[in-house]
């Protein structure tokens, strides 16, 4: 991010060791290159570009203001992925208070509180899923160039540009569109294919981006950086063989139900209110069956995938983060659970019997995701320390929590003035465009 607006090249030289700790990089001819896929990096560059740009208009610092701006990118997506599952929702017949209760739930009793906080690729992985779903759910007509049909091909073609694996949900979403009967694929007249040909400029467009990174760091437009990853380490990227050599039945016990010691903290341990989607799966399949198939055939083959890869565990992080692309859709299920059970419930007595335990359920995973942000990189909690200095009844006691778990509150001023600063710009462009469509018709 920083080599493509500083130094206008794809090369690290400059950046490798400040930023990956000698640890992930690839080396190619005497180069460093990011060992990422570039779609994060992408989505960062106009706001890194614009920090700068502020910084020397002001004489700000220039690498602090920068990091501000780039660490809005996942921040903003992490809040439209809450806000776009929460609206799924609702249309998909939930009522408004409970699909609320399970995108908050979502939002802090999750992994995903702590991954809309760092620039990793996972907080994009649960936006580009939870969106393609959004915009497939009510049918997608390709014979017609409208809005809905080109963000879907934008996103689905882009997807692996965040994410490479997500490259194998091209089959999958091709196939449920062609059998889902809302949607629509095959011409038949020329206009049908005059627009089914749109759609697919809009697809091709993030392939020519990403074949023209790919070209320039490793020769050819398919050729990703995992041949040149960092040897020392990370050799078996050269062979899927080791790269997937994990048994099948370890990876996926451990990605499940995995304890803090040892890594990774398992999946239902982290988020155990998701006990009620097993049993809130039902009332969403009946609602919807074949999207809810083909979401649970796309997600078990993104889990296999993962509970084979060598490093499943998530390395440093020490959690299921590769399942945070399909995290999301798993809080459907509860807020169906929580309408279709206590919601239809007369007695009271009978709804605490049921929603005592849901509270207790969500109260403990707040806590353990919590505990599990606030002793991850950029924070300073050490739990084991820090609690015997905490009291309810004791502001010193809490702010050495809150002050240790959140060390950069005192910055709130600055993002909620990039956030009103963002909001005019928004407003401004669009009543631009408004302006332009009125004067052109």
């Amino acid at each position: 991010m920083r080599a493509i607006v500083d130094e206008g090249r794809f090369t690290i030289d400059t950046y490798w060791e400040q930023y990956t700790h000698k640890v992930d990089y690839a080396y190619k001819d005497g180069h460093y290159f990011s060992d990422r896929p570039p779609g994060v990096a992408f989505l960062g560059v106009p706001f890194y570009a614009v920090g700068k740009m502020l910084s020397a208009a002001f004489g700000w610092n220039e690498e602090v203001v920068g990091k501000h701006f780039v660490l809005l990118v996942p921040v903003w997506f992490g809040a439209f992925t809450v806000l776009l599952l929460i609206r799924m929702m609702i249309r998909l017949g939930v009522s408004e208070s409970s699909a609320w209760v399970a995108g908050l739930l979502y939002a802090f009793a999750s992994m995903h509180w702590k991954f809309a906080a760092h620039l990793y690729n996972h907080v994009f992985d649960a936006f580009w899923f939870v969106a393609l779903w959004y915009l497939a759910m009510d049918g997608l007509d390709f014979t017609q160039s409208r809005r809905r049909e080109k963000l879907f091909c934008l996103l689905l073609a882009s997807f692996p540009v965040i994410s490479y694996p997500a490259g194998m949900f091209w089959g999958f979403f091709l196939l449920y569109v062609l059998v889902d009967p809302r949607s629509k694929i095959v011409p038949r007249n020329g206009g049908d294919l005059r627009a089914l040909a749109k759609n697919a400029g809009f697809f091709l467009l993030p392939l020519l981006l990403v074949g023209f990174y790919h070209t320039v760091c490793f020769g050819a437009p398919w050729t990703t950086f995992s041949k040149w990853h960092n040897p020392d380490l990370f050799a078996f990227f050269k062979d899927p063989l080791t790269m997937f050599d994990t048994p099948f039945k370890v990876g996926a016990k451990r990605l499940l139900f995995g304890l803090p010691d040892p890594y990774p903290i398992g999946f239902f341990v982290l988020h155990p209110v998701l006990i009620l989607s097993v049993w809130g799966f039902w009332y969403y399949f009946r609602a919807r069956t074949l999207m809810v198939a083909a979401q649970i055939v796309m997600s078990l083959a993104w889990f296999t995938l993962y509970a084979k890869f060598r490093q499943f565990d998530g390395g440093s992080s020490g959690d299921p983060r590769y399942l945070m692309l399909f995290l999301g859709l798993m809080f459907i299920p509860v807020a169906f659970w929580l309408d279709r059970v206590p919601g239809r419930m007369k007695s009271a007595p009978w709804r605490a019997v049921f929603l005592l335990p849901f509270a207790f359920l969500a109260a403990a995973g707040f806590f353990v995701c919590f505990i599990h942000l606030a002793e991850y990189f950029g924070h300073d909690l050490d739990v084991k320390k820090n609690i015997a200095h905490f009291s309810l009844v004791s502001r010193s006691g809490i702010s050495v929590i809150l002050n240790r778990a959140f060390v950069s509150w005192r910055k709130l001023p600055w993002y909620f003035a990039t956030l009103a600063g963002a909001g005019v710009l928004w407003a401004a462009g669009y009543a631009s465009v408004a302006a332009w469509r009125r004067k052109r018709q």
